[in-house]
């Protein structure tokens, strides 16, 4: 395991493009991934951490849980631009995310963060899905986790990447029928820009329609992430308790401007869907686990 320290975003971003001409073998035995990575002494900006929950006031806790993830993305592009990562960046479809605390956190004690990765050893031939495995540590134990889970081609696809999401599974998912909580969102076209600043995230898919266009989307798409942090907040405002788990599948882009609606089913079966246009496109779908009482 490397030890070093984490790069920002934003300089990560740029240097993407220098890995479009990668290509993994053939024959996916002989696919290797870059050691495990770590990463020390990680302290947070408690400005930026106020702006993050001015953006999303419904959120509970001291440190939400979705924060964490924007640290995660920078451990996780930093693996990506391993010399021995094998797959062009701009390729890859970020498909699921699970997060959970492990034990309390603190907003002023430095953290650690170790990455590491490996294929999912059911992706089916012309395809790849990439494992990232994170901890976050404080006081030498694990207090979250993060798995993220990316989708890769290994061959030409047929369609554009606005629908790669979506046939990544085959079966028709039904909507919730036991729905305790609905909340619709009127999402702006500058709100991928508005996210992008906060996050670091300067994809050029979330920021302009004449940006997106080059790479396969007719309108900008909104970050997965923003949908996830918007989801717990509402979980969290309308129970009142903090989200400690969220486990979130990713199903096709949302594209901004739009209007989506989130179901939460019943708590005692903690699952959420949230859809678009006349509730027939679903976006993400997941599940959550909550703190037996409010976080401070």
């Amino acid at each position: 395991m490397s030890h070093r320290r984490l790069p920002p975003l934003l300089g990560m971003l740029f240097r993407t493009v220098t890995t479009v001409k990668r290509k993994p073998a053939k024959d996916r035995h002989l696919i290797q991934l870059p050691p495990s990575h770590e990463y020390n002494d990680i302290k947070l900006d408690l400005t930026h951490l106020a702006k993050y929950k001015a953006m999303f006031p419904a959120l509970k806790g001291t440190l939400p849980l979705t924060y964490f993830y924007l640290l995660a993305q920078r451990a996780q592009l930093a693996m990506m631009l391993d010399s021995k990562f094998p797959f062009a960046i701009p390729g890859l479809v970020h498909v699921s995310n699970r997060m959970a605390f492990a034990h309390q956190t603190e907003s002023d004690t430095p953290f650690s963060v170790s990455i590491s990765a490996r294929l999912d050893p059911e992706a089916k031939d012309g395809t790849e899905r990439i494992i990232f495995e994170m901890t976050f540590m404080q006081h030498s134990q694990v207090v979250v986790r993060n798995t993220s889970v990316y989708f890769a081609r290994t061959k030409k696809p047929s369609h554009s990447h606005d629908s790669v999401r979506s046939k990544t599974t085959t079966r028709q998912e039904k909507a919730l029928i036991d729905v305790h909580l609905s909340k619709t969102w009127n999402l702006k076209a500058n709100v991928g820009r508005q996210y992008a600043h906060l996050s670091g995230d300067y994809n050029p898919i979330h920021l302009h329609k004449y940006l997106s266009r080059g790479f396969g989307f007719k309108q900008p798409i909104i970050h997965g992430m923003y949908l996830q942090a918007l989801t717990q907040g509402a979980i969290e405002e309308k129970i009142g308790r903090e989200v400690t788990m969220m486990d979130i599948h990713f199903k096709k882009p949302v594209m901004i401007p739009n209007r989506v609606k989130l179901s939460v089913s019943e708590p005692s079966n903690h699952q959420f869907q949230l859809r678009s246009g006349n509730l027939c496109e679903l976006h993400l779908e997941g599940g959550y686990g909550l703190s037996q009482t409010s976080r401070p």
